[in-house]
């Protein structure tokens, strides 16, 4: 019922959207829609948008190792930069987790062939360490974090290399409008981590 009345959903709509996000997350459902209402009010994304994207990729990301509310925040800032709509936006980020989840778990992505070594090399370009001590690959959420602190630092020619890499010629955009308003994402980040407090 609150969802409901702060998205303008239907009921339905709306119990289908938190219950996915509850499930993929392992979130509360107050946890959630505090999250999509604070960040709701703070950016041009509606609360409806943000839980209509996350119902696609919540999941995903949290296997590629996307805490709930960085996530939330990406959603935010690529649909108040963009305007693009929310199944969308949520679908392009599903599939841009699952390549990075198919390079972790398989060591290479199908649709294109990028492999783990390919992504170690571009990260490393910018001295990001792809792998941990076990060798395996980073969380994505972590990486971007590292990424994203060093962005507008970078020359053109290196950002592309390393969004083409991380997210593939398909879902490249998403991942540069992500990076290029990174200190928006960051800023939605502790948004959504209550780290800044939402006035209403």
């Amino acid at each position: 019922i609150k969802y409901s009345k702060i998205s303008g959903l239907a009921m339905q709509e709306s119990t289908d959207i938190i219950t996915a996000a509850a499930n993929g997350t392992k979130k509360s459902v107050n946890e959630i829609i505090d999250v999509y209402a604070n960040l709701g009010d703070a950016t041009a994304a509606g609360a409806d948008e943000i839980g209509m994207a996350m119902s696609k990729v919540a999941a995903s990301a949290e296997t590629a190792g996307v805490p709930f509310e960085q996530m939330s925040a990406y959603i935010a800032t690529i649909s108040s930069v963009t305007r693009e709509g929310a199944e969308t936006i949520g679908n392009s980020l599903k599939t841009l987790m699952a390549r990075y989840t198919s390079i972790k778990q398989r060591g290479f992505n199908e649709e294109d062939a990028t492999n783990l070594n390919e992504v170690t090399k571009a990260l490393k370009t910018v001295g990001i360490t792809a792998v941990d001590s076990a060798g395996q690959l980073r969380p994505f959420g972590e990486i971007m974090d590292e990424v994203g602190k060093k962005w507008l630092s970078l020359d053109g020619n290196s950002q592309k290399y390393l969004a083409t890499t991380l997210a593939g010629q398909r879902q490249m955009n998403r991942l540069l409008t992500l990076l290029n308003n990174y200190p928006e994402t960051l800023k939605n980040i502790d948004i959504s981590s209550f780290k800044i407090t939402h006035i209403n």
